[in-house]
């Protein structure tokens, strides 16, 4: 017995001829039965009813002796297949049938093999009959097995050796990993890869010192210069697969979801993701955030599973702008700009519990501004401390053209209510076009404000004084463009694009926020291409230290501007050595770029792919080697609960707000017992009238009856869309509260 198992080729190709060597046929076309009558030769028929391809051994477990062929039979999910044997010999107990079940995960598959009873069946094959015998459940993962996942990212074919020992990956004639493809190596009782070597003939590298534990998936990728990188270690799990999916973001012609805002919760294994942006009704009027938009928020499980929220807000504005957020772990606190009359719009904060029910919200933030010549806008939202919040944005000035960062703080004063005041204003001397990022950090109780400087196409950060709003002299960065700033071991580090005299190339450099100044050179990361350009626009930071870059790379430097030739680029980077491990490049997004990368529920990554040409955007968790791949979701959105009107059209989440032409009767909370009912009346003559609870249409009558009989015991808003004889809307709304 040799102290490891014989690894096995996962790529799809070698399935399929697998498969077809072993004479599978399409499950839906079942292998006729041979009459046993006529032919009197002896079948084993294998039905598999479990939802995994699985392999059948004869007389010999997976897990030890030499895998001929002749030992192995395949059966697909839900199919069935029989092979001609020999009859059991006489006085014996049987055939003994080992099953091996190959658990899909995204694009690959694992297989498992269950050293227990249940996994074993005896067989008496009685001569001149169809032995039909049944796939077990899949029984508990309990696996002696240690998975290594090798990703070869060269373009040379490689192979791997313990010692002067190859080692073949499992099912393949050849030893070889062909160059950019994947293969798997399944131990038994190999602990540690110490001393092991993967490469070619001329270029071998040696694996870092990595201990194997049982029933743990390692994934590494290798290239030519830095050999084997661990990319990921996941515990092996049959429902790996589950959390490996593709949602789109646009759910129908003309209907797009954009400014998406991807988080990770905190416990991403349970919890999943939060998602957050704007619906738009079509593509004409994406650009006009102020018409036809609804805000937006769901929670995703980390099977992909949407449960889409509505927020329903007091004063209904015409649009909400969702632009960022922050999850507190009970609730959600968002900004943006709110739409009413004008075009502009306003700054807001709001907060809302998991169902989308405002907990506050306040859009008081034009007091320190000519509203007769100037606009403000909000962008970002950063956490200083319990209930105090930052939110930055721009002011424009109508007469000049020009804009200035801003600063305003908030403090959350009860559990409804909150209240501003500006902090600070970027100096007009300096020329600001944009606001690219904002943060806070807590050891010196300082902001962190990235600008986009118009005159010197460049970055400006300021770091302000959280206690009185100074700020340290503004540090100039010319042809650096900076996306987000980060803090790994103690120091702080600013990423983005570096505009180069040939090309766009990513970048990284250290920033010392207490003297206000760089420190040491950027480092450059540039992508595979060697004629393309790379441009870095998250940054996540890994289990082990390093961090995750992601953005767009283009092939040829010459379509830097081109969007419609950007492709999504992830890279995972070393910090401290300046090495670049690993990079994925998904050429089949051609116009897309990576808006936002997030730890993912597997340990791998949680992606969204941005087009900024067609609006739209899909949601992607990768597999174990950062592909792409996995079961297509539908779009969101995509409830019945979950609508959005053209421009102009009745709606909860598009109205036009004045309480003082559309009034309720007794507009203080309405309490009611389960069982009793009573009827709500909306003031004035209309020519038309729309009832909602909790957003959902319930009444088109001026006059709606609430029976507790339809709804549980909580609190419901009830909200009243009223229409005057010339078409324009008011809306009204209260509250009841239905006790048991």
């Amino acid at each position: 017995m040799t102290n490891f198992k014989r690894p096995r080729v996962l790529a799809a190709l070698f399935l399929v001829l697998l498969f077809a060597a072993c004479g599978e046929k399409d499950p839906d076309d079942p292998i006729p039965t041979p009459d046993p009558v006529e032919d009197g030769k002896t079948y084993l028929k294998i039905q598999n009813d479990t939802p995994y391809v699985v392999n059948v051994y004869i007389n010999d477990p997976p897990l030890y002796g030499k895998q001929a062929e002749e030992t192995i039979k395949t059966v697909q999910k839900g199919g069935s297949n029989q092979w001609e044997l020999q009859p059991t010999a006489e006085g014996s107990n049987g055939e003994t049938l080992y099953f091996e079940y190959l658990i899909p995960v995204g694009d690959m598959a694992i297989p498992f093999y269950a050293n227990t009873a249940d996994s074993t069946k005896l067989a008496i094959l009685k001569k001149g009959e169809v032995n039909t015998s049944k796939v077990p459940d899949l029984p508990p993962i309990n696996t002696d097995s240690s998975y290594v996942l090798i990703q070869n990212g060269a373009d040379d074919n490689i192979w791997l050796q313990q010692g002067i020992s190859t080692i073949y990956p499992f099912g393949a004639n050849a030893r070889e990993i062909p160059a950019n493809s994947a293969a798997l190596y399944v131990f038994e009782n190999v602990s540690s890869l110490s001393g092991w070597t993967i490469g070619d003939t001329g270029t071998r590298k040696v694996f870092p010192s990595t201990a194997l534990q049982k029933g743990v998936v390692y994934t590494f990728f290798y290239d030519r210069q830095n050999g084997p990188q661990l990319f990921l270690q996941e515990p092996f799990d049959p429902n790996m697969n589950a959390k490996i999916w593709t949602i789109p973001t646009s759910g129908e012609t003309g209907k797009y979801f954009t400014v998406g805002l991807v988080r990770s919760r905190v416990n991403v294994e349970t919890d999943g993701y939060i998602l957050a942006g704007k619906v738009n009704y079509s593509a004409d009027v994406v650009t006009a955030v102020q018409a036809g938009s609804t805000p937006y928020f769901a929670a995703i499980a980390p099977d992909g599973g949407v449960v889409e929220r509505k927020i329903i807000l007091k004063i209904n504005p015409s649009a909400l702008n969702l632009r960022s957020f922050i999850d507190e772990g009970t609730e959600l606190v968002f900004t943006g700009q709110a739409y009413y009359e004008s075009t502009d719009g306003t700054p807001f904060i709001l907060g809302t519990d998991y169902t989308g029910e405002p907990l506050f919200y306040l859009d008081d933030f034009l007091d320190e501004i000519d509203i007769e010549k100037e606009s403000k806008y909000g962008y970002y939202i950063a956490k200083a401390g319990e209930g105090n919040y930052a939110i930055g944005g721009l002011i424009r000035n109508y007469d000049t053209n020009l804009y200035q960062a801003y600063i305003d703080t908030v403090t959350r004063t009860s559990f409804e209510s909150v209240e501003y005041e500006s902090l600070w204003v970027q100096p007009t001397a300096d020329d600001c076009s944009n606001i690219l990022y904002l943060t806070y950090d807590g050891a010196a109780n300082a902001y962190i404000v990235v600008a986009w400087d118009a005159s010197e196409t460049g970055s400006l950060i300021y770091i302000i004084d959280a206690a009185d709003g100074s700020q340290k002299p503004v540090i100039q960065l010319a042809s650096y463009t900076i996306n987000k700033i980060f803090q790994t071991g103690g120091d702080y580090y600013a990423a983005g694009t570096y505009f180069g005299v040939s090309k766009y190339r990513g970048f990284v450099r250290k920033l010392n926020i207490e003297s206000g100044a760089w420190g040491g050179n950027p480092i450059f990361v540039d992508s595979k291409y060697l004629d393309g350009a790379a441009m870095i626009y998250n940054i996540v930071q890994d289990k082990d230290g390093s961090i995750v870059l992601s953005g767009a790379c283009v092939e040829n430097a010459a379509d830097q501007d081109n969007r419609e030739k950007h492709m999504p680029w992830l890279a995972k980077y070393d910090i401290n050595s300046g090495i670049k491990k690993w990079e994925r490049v998904y050429e089949d997004y051609f116009g897309y770029y990576i808006y936002s990368a997030n730890p993912g529920s597997l340990g791998s990554y949680l992606l969204e792919l941005y087009n900024d040409t067609t609006y739209q955007s899909t949601l992607v968790s990768t597999d174990l080697l950062g592909n792409i791949g996995g079961q297509e979701k539908a779009a969101i959105p995509r409830g019945a609960t979950f609508t959005v009107n053209p421009p102009g059209s009745p709606g909860v989440s598009a109205v036009v707000v004045s309480l003082d032409d559309a009034e309720m009767h007794e507009s203080e909370t309405l309490t009611l017992a389960k069982g009793q009912s009573a009827v709500i009346q909306v003031k004035g003559q209309w020519a038309s009238c729309q009832w909602y609870v909790n957003g959902s249409p319930v009444a088109t009558t001026s006059a709606y009856t609430f029976a507790t009989a339809t709804w549980d015991p909580g609190v419901w808003t009830v909200m009243v869309v009223v229409t005057d004889a010339d078409g324009a809307k008011r809306s009204a709304w209260r509250r009841v509260m239905v006790t048991n």
